[in-house]
């Protein structure tokens, strides 16, 4: 649900255009990171996209998403595939990789709060 509601909350075109055809969104991922063709993704490989999708959702960083990855998903990898992994999701999913821009630039500012999409300050 949280990665619906950030497709959506962000404007992420490609993963929206996902969703509203009925393609499973870790699938997606995982041929888009692996460089595979969707049917030839495994059930490995799905896990793998789900740490992607939620990791690199929330902004962490290569070396957070190694240790994420294994500990929420059992999936071990190297720090350098990673880091190719995080070029080419945010290559594909250019609609987070703008959301987390303005975010850092709102951070570099000093920001005091910000707005939810709901209205609420934090």
């Amino acid at each position: 649900m949280e990665l619906r509601v950030a497709v959506v909350v962000v404007n992420e075109e490609r993963m929206n255009e996902a969703y509203k055809n009925g393609v499973d969104l870790h699938r997606q991922t995982a041929s888009l990171v692996l460089d595979k063709p969707i049917k030839d993704i495994t059930k490995e490989d799905r896990q793998l996209a789900k740490a992607v999708n939620f990791g690199l959702l929330y902004g962490q960083s290569a070396k957070g998403l190694v240790g994420y990855a294994k500990k929420a998903y059992g999936v071990e990898m190297e720090y350098d595939r990673v880091r190719a992994i995080h070029g080419k999701f945010f290559s594909a999913y250019t609609g987070l990789r703008k959301w987390h821009e303005r975010s850092r630039e709102a951070v570099s500012k000093d920001v005091k709060s910000i707005r939810t999409v709901s209205g609420r300050v934090r």
